[in-house]
């Protein structure tokens, strides 16, 4: 006969007796929430500015969208020779960033209030969590759509990561540590080399959940060899492969928001999410396409007696060893890229869910 499931409240997280329907802690009137067999589960809201460890989280994501930004503008400038501008392109991301977070400070004050609802899990598999505040699920939506309609890859990545981490779930064998907050009733919980999850607990089933963490978490006896050079590495090839995009000669000089986009999120399908490999795919074909009409336009002859001819009746031995490296590269990119979205080459989140299976 199976045992009777815990009850809990689904405002505080505090264990409900068999029949209770108000809540000791909260004085909550609503649903019980029944947890797995053998764990917790609740739902908490998640403190954004007044509590240290997001907001540690949220500066973090700022500084690395800060280095991002200038990194592809200090790229572009190396590229056309303006080295003078570097300095200036600094000033414009110091700028930038400094719009963004003022702007995410409103938006976290009056849209979501400073908190957002979230829902989580403990059990003999692992942690989980998602996310249940629809205004957080619409705001990621909206980014998707404003940075496609604006050409802005930030914010179209931004609402896709955001959109990517509405739910996700972590077994026990790929936590590697936990670090247990008190104070402000929240676990964070790593792998071999980053936080893969925090979970917010409330004020009354905060030691429940340690307690349950803590049996569940073993430290590896030996250290585990981090994945992080193989994923700089894959970097470093992906930004080689484009940079010859960036190099054609005239007339085959493309705007530069296409390609900044595949690069964008060639680097996005290594760190983030595998899937953006056909967001690369579909960007690397559309440069193709845009190369082979200017290389099949007609052009008019200064001479009046010549006839008109195709731009690459002219090009040069220098013009085609450029396209041949630009192929080479976009090649190298779409079976990445390909590979990538079938699943076959992991992402580092994908990495984070999987590393228990190796």
């Amino acid at each position: 006969m199976d045992e009777p499931r815990e009850r809990v409240c689904p405002q505080c997280g505090a264990t409900l007796a068999a029949g209770q329907r108000f809540c000791e802690q909260c004085g909550s009137d609503g649903t019980a929430e029944v947890s797995a067999p053998g764990g917790l589960s609740w739902e908490a809201d998640v403190a954004l500015l007044t509590n240290p460890l997001v907001l540690r989280q949220l500066v973090t994501a700022l500084a690395l969208s800060g280095l991002i930004m200038f990194a592809l503008l200090s790229f572009m400038f190396a590229i056309e020779g303006e080295w003078e501008s570097i300095p200036m392109a600094l000033l414009i991301c110091v700028g930038a960033i400094g719009v963004v977070a003022l702007l995410t400070l409103v938006v976290v004050v009056l849209f979501f209030g400073n908190r957002i609802r979230a829902r989580f899990a403990v059990s003999e598999e692992g942690v989980s969590f998602a996310t249940v505040d629809r205004r957080a699920k619409a705001t990621n939506r909206l980014a998707v759509a404003l940075g496609l309609l604006g050409r802005s890859p930030g914010t179209a990545g931004a609402g896709m990561i955001g959109m990517a981490r509405e739910r996700e779930a972590f077994s026990w064998r790929s936590i590697a540590s936990a670090t247990y907050q008190p104070l402000w009733h929240g676990i964070t919980l790593r792998n071999r080399w980053r936080t893969v999850a925090f979970l917010a607990c409330t004020p009354g089933n905060y030691d429940q959940v340690a307690a349950y963490v803590r049996r569940h978490v073993v430290t590896p006896a030996t250290p585990i060899r981090s994945p992080l050079p193989r994923f700089l590495g894959r970097s470093a090839l992906v930004v080689l492969a484009s940079l010859p995009v960036f190099l054609l000669p005239y007339p085959f000089e493309l705007d530069p928001f296409v390609p900044l986009l595949m690069v964008c999120f060639a680097l996005a399908t290594i760190w983030l999410v595998h899937l953006f490999g056909w967001v690369v795919i579909g960007a690397a074909l559309w440069i193709v396409a845009e190369i082979v009409l200017i290389a099949l336009g007609t052009r008019e002859s200064v001479f009046a007696w010549q006839r008109p001819y195709r731009t690459y009746e002219i090009l040069d031995a220098g013009d085609w060893f450029a396209l041949a490296l630009a192929a080479a590269g976009l090649a190298y990119l779409i079976i990445f890229s390909y590979r990538a979205a079938r699943g076959h080459i992991p992402s580092v989140l994908s990495q984070d869910h999987t590393e228990d299976e190796e």
